[in-house]
């Protein structure tokens, strides 16, 4: 009777994980196409460049190929192999800071980045036609797609990827930091290629994606987890499942006087769902409670894939 317990617990878990996995790529694929609607519907048309590594990407396109006048080869768009090109060993170094898994599902989310800008039809004249109000809707739109693609644990390019290395490391640093950056370099080139009015509309751009992105992102959202519990090792248990620090006291239940362990854990946004499913394996009564808190001071380890 035991094992059949045990082994319906088991599949429950496991039906959980596939279900999870295919709520990852739904996102996944949802964002990439928020992003390819921005670029094809208002950045192209406005002929001005994208951010991240889609616009390194660009501007060594253009270098190798309208510049040096390299030949390309008959019958492949020039710019994804540079794009492929481009993010292969930032990928590889990312895999090595944050997981295979992240990497798997990177690869995923680049090629459906790369089939829906060629699917979805780029328009001859922008949807929005006021190039500000182009700039700031599609950066907001996009923005909220590449959130959504980190939060399941992917990243859309090697801009991404960088970040989330070093705002793994590094307290108050962000993907959307990283990506501004990126995007100062692409831009001042863009200014001396281009012209400045290019450069300050794509700036506008990138400045609004970024910000749409950092406020999206589970990454960079704190919740305080407090777990009243009557099993005296649930905060041992929480602390090596999750490998974060967990603050525990004993309390009396001010009614009935019953002894009762306090817990307090810190955890982003993206690893809250998770953190309630390993609670309640190891106590299904628990009382938890959640807030969410604005900044966090000290050494706090930020998670980007479980």
């Amino acid at each position: 009777m035991k094992g059949q317990k045990l082994s319906k617990i088991n599949r429950i878990v496991e039906e959980n994980k596939n279900l999870k996995m295919v709520k990852q790529l739904l996102m996944i694929c949802v964002g990439n196409a928020m992003l390819a609607v921005a670029m094809n519907f208002v950045i192209t048309p406005f002929n001005l460049y994208c951010s991240g590594a889609m616009g390194v990407a660009q501007l060594i396109n253009a270098l190798l190929f309208d510049v040096l006048h390299i030949p390309t080869i008959p019958g492949i768009e020039s710019l994804g192999i540079v794009y492929w090109a481009l993010n292969i060993p930032i990928l590889l170094y990312g895999a090595k800071k944050l997981g295979k898994k992240f990497l798997l599902y990177t690869i995923f989310s680049i090629t459906v980045l790369s089939v829906f800008v060629g699917l979805i039809p780029v328009y001859a004249h922008s949807i929005i036609e006021n190039e500000v109000m182009g700039c700031i809707a599609a950066g907001v739109f996009g923005g909220i797609g590449v959130g959504l693609v980190l939060t399941a644990g992917a990243g859309c390019g090697a801009g991404d990827v960088l970040g989330m290395v070093f705002a793994s490391t590094k307290p108050g640093f962000s993907v959307g930091m990283m990506n501004m950056i990126i995007n100062i370099c692409i831009y001042t080139i863009c200014a001396f290629a281009y012209g400045l009015e290019n450069a300050i509309y794509s700036i506008l751009f990138a400045a609004v994606l970024s910000w749409a992105m950092d406020k999206w992102h589970y990454q960079n959202h704190y919740m305080q987890v407090t777990i009243y519990t009557k099993i005296p090792n649930l905060s041992k248990n929480l602390s090596e499942a999750l490998h974060r620090g967990v603050t525990t006291w004993q309390a009396e239940g001010g009614y009935t006087g019953t002894p009762t362990y306090m817990s307090n854990i810190i955890v982003t946004k993206y690893e809250l769902e998770d953190t309630v499913d390993k609670i309640r394996g190891v106590d299904p009564n628990a009382f938890i409670s959640v807030v969410e808190i604005g900044k966090v001071h000290g050494l706090f380890d930020k998670r980007f894939s479980q």
